[in-house]
C-alpha cells in the first residue's frame, strides 16, 4: 500500500499544461480530483471540502510533497547501476534537477528568479560587453567608412579617368597608325631613291634659283631705293607735321594771352577790373626797407606778422592794396615773397609769362619764394579711395566763386609746379610738405630761390 501511494503521487501532474490519463483531471490549483489518486493523498489534505480549493500554504505544501517524491526517488532509486550514476557530472545533475522545479507552478517561479539574480553579474558582462561592441561598431562606422567612402569615390573618379583615356586612346591609336604608316612609305620611298639622281636634281634646281636671283636683281633694287625714299619722305613729312603742330600750339596759346592779358576795347572811365597801386601803411613799409622786405601776397583777411600784407581788397590788416602783377617796390629790394592759395587763380600761361618772372626780378639775389596751393594729386587720390567729398573737391577745385578774384584757374602737383619754377628761373626748389589737411583742401608748401 505504501509503495503504490508513493507510485501515484510520483506520477499525478503538478500542472495543468501536460497530458493526464483517461480518468485523471486537476483542479486549478494543480490538485488531482481522481479518486484512485485522492485517497492516496496525506490524511492532512482530506480535512479540506471536495470543492473548495486549499489556501496558499496549502498549494505550497501540496506542491513540495508532490515534489518530494520525484527528488526521493532520484536520489534513493538503486533500479540504476553505480557506474551510470557516478558518471553523470553532479554540476549536470543540479542543472537538471533545478529545471525540474523550474517547471513547478509555484516553486519554479522561485528558482527561475533566483537562478536570474545568480546569472545576473554575467548577463550584466555580456550586456557590457555587447555595448562595447556596440561602441567599436559606431566608432569604426564614424572613422572609418567616410574613409571607406572617400577611397571608393577616389576609385570611381580614377575609373571614369582610365575610362576616358581607353577612349581617347581608341581614337588616337589609329590615327598614330596612319602617321606611322605614312611615315614608313616616305622612309621606304627616300630608301629607294638613287643619290646620284638625287644630287643632279638638286643641282638643277639651284642652278634655276641662281638665274632666277641674276634676273631679279635689279628689280629687287630698284624697290629698295624707292623704299628708302619713301621712309626719308614720310620722316620728313613726320617733322614737318610736328612743328606745324607746335606752331598752331603756339599761336593759340598766344591768341588766348592776348585775349585775356592783352588790348582791351574801347571803354569809358572808370570800367576797368584793375586795381590802382596804393600803400595804406607806409610806414609799415619804410620799416620793413630798412630791415627785411618780406610780402605776404593775396592775404584776404588773414594778415602775417612781420610781412608786408597784400591784397587787391582794401580789407583789415592789409598794407598795400595792389594787383600782384603791379607792386609799388624797386627791383632787387624784395628778401621774400610768400603766398597761400594764390597761385591757383592764376592761368598757368599767365603764371609762365608774367607773373613767376616778374616776382623773381623783384627779389634779391638769394631771395626766397615760398608759396601754399592746393595738392591736386592729393586730392584725386583721397576721392578715388572714398575719403573725399565731391563737393569739397569742386570748391578748392574752382574757388567758392563769391566775388570777381574767387576763381580758380589751375592746378598743381608738387612735380608740375617745380617744372615751372625752374622753367622762371629758381633754383634750389624743396617740397616741404605734401597731402597735408587743411580743412576742405589738401595741400603742399613749395619753396625756391634767385639765384640772381
Amino acid at each position: 500500500m505504501m509503495r503504490w501511494r508513493r507510485w501515484a503521487c510520483a506520477r499525478a501532474p503538478a500542472s495543468r499544461s501536460g497530458s493526464l490519463p483517461r480518468g485523471w483531471r486537476t483542479n486549478t490549483y494543480g490538485c488531482t480530483k481522481n479518486w484512485r489518486i485522492r485517497h492516496c493523498l496525506p490524511r492532512r489534505f482530506k480535512q479540506f471540502p471536495p470543492r473548495t480549493p486549499p489556501g496558499p500554504s496549502s498549494r505550497i505544501a501540496l506542491s513540495v510533497r508532490s515534489c518530494a517524491p520525484k527528488f526521493s526517488l532520484m536520489k534513493t532509486s538503486t533500479d540504476l547501476p553505480m557506474a551510470a550514476s557516478t558518471s553523470v557530472p553532479l554540476r549536470e545533475r543540479i542543472r537538471k534537477a533545478v529545471r525540474r522545479l523550474a517547471d513547478q507552478p509555484l516553486v519554479g517561479r522561485l528558482v527561475r528568479v533566483s537562478v536570474a539574480t545568480w546569472r545576473g553579474p554575467q548577463t550584466r558582462d555580456m550586456v557590457m560587453q555587447e555595448f562595447q561592441d556596440l561602441a567599436t561598431l559606431r566608432r569604426f562606422v564614424n572613422e572609418q567608412v567616410p574613409t571607406l567612402l572617400e577611397a571608393i569615390s577616389h576609385l570611381n573618379h580614377q575609373q571614369t579617368i582610365v575610362s576616358r583615356d581607353e577612349s581617347n586612346l581608341a581614337i588616337s591609336v589609329p590615327v598614330a597608325l596612319r602617321s606611322m604608316r605614312r611615315e614608313l612609305n616616305h622612309l621606304q620611298q627616300v630608301q629607294a631613291w638613287d643619290p646620284a639622281t638625287t644630287t643632279a636634281r638638286l643641282d638643277a634646281i639651284e642652278a634655276q634659283l641662281r638665274s632666277k636671283e641674276e634676273a631679279w636683281a635689279p628689280r629687287l633694287n630698284a624697290i629698295q631705293e624707292e623704299l628708302d625714299g619713301m621712309r626719308n619722305a614720310l620722316k620728313q613729312s613726320h617733322e614737318t607735321v610736328d612743328y606745324l603742330v607746335g606752331r598752331v600750339e603756339f599761336v593759340r596759346r598766344e591768341l588766348m594771352y592776348e585775349m585775356r592779358h592783352g588790348g582791351s576795347s574801347p571803354s569809358t572811365e572808370g570800367d576797368t577790373l584793375e586795381v590802382e597801386p596804393k600803400v595804406v601803411n607806409g610806414d609799415k613799409l619804410t620799416a620793413a626797407r630798412q630791415g627785411q622786405l618780406r610780402l605776404n601776397l593775396g592775404c584776404g583777411h588773414i594778415p602775417l606778422e612781420g610781412y608786408l600784407n597784400v591784397d587787391r581788397r582794401d580789407l583789415a590788416g592789409v598794407d598795400i592794396v595792389s594787383e600782384v602783377s603791379n607792386l609799388p617796390l624797386e627791383r632787387g629790394e624784395v628778401d621774400e615773397i610768400f603766398s597761400s592759395h594764390m597761385l591757383e587763380h592764376f592761368p598757368q600761361e599767365q603764371l609762365r609769362r608774367e607773373l613767376l618772372p616778374y616776382w623773381k626780378s623783384l627779389l634779391k639775389p638769394g631771395g626766397k619764394l615760398a608759396a601754399v596751393v592746393p595738392d591736386a594729386e592729393a586730392m584725386i587720390r583721397e576721392y578715388g579711395a572714398g575719403r573725399y567729398d565731391y563737393d569739397d573737391m569742386r570748391e578748392v577745385m574752382y574757388g567758392a566763386q563769391d566775388y570777381d578774384g574767387d576763381f580758380h584757374f589751375n592746378m598743381f602737383t608738387p612735380s608740375h609746379l617745380g617744372r615751372l619754377l625752374q622753367e622762371a628761373g629758381f633754383t634750389d626748389i624743396e617740397v616741404h610738405a605734401a597731402g597735408r589737411r587743411n580743412g576742405k583742401c589738401f595741400e603742399f608748401e613749395i619753396s625756391a630761390r634767385n639765384p640772381g
